[in-house]
């Protein structure tokens, strides 16, 4: 996140003068995002989760 606003209009500089406008930025992020994938996934493990739902109140809380 961005501290202060010199800091944000500093990186709307940079954007526009990269890609020329803050509109050409998103259109090309969006095309980006919109691109078929074909790399492979990287298959993450399954975690197991609690059988039902539970409240924090509920939950054990180590004793040391």
């Amino acid at each position: 996140m961005l501290g202060s606003r010199p800091e944000a209009l500093h990186v709307v500089g940079e954007l526009t003068a990269r890609y020329g406008s803050l509109d050409a930025f998103f259109a090309r992020l969006r095309a980006e995002a919109d691109a078929a994938d074909d790399a492979p996934t990287v298959r993450l493990p399954v975690v197991a989760c609690a059988p039902g739902p539970m409240a924090w109140s509920a939950t054990e809380i180590p004793r040391g």
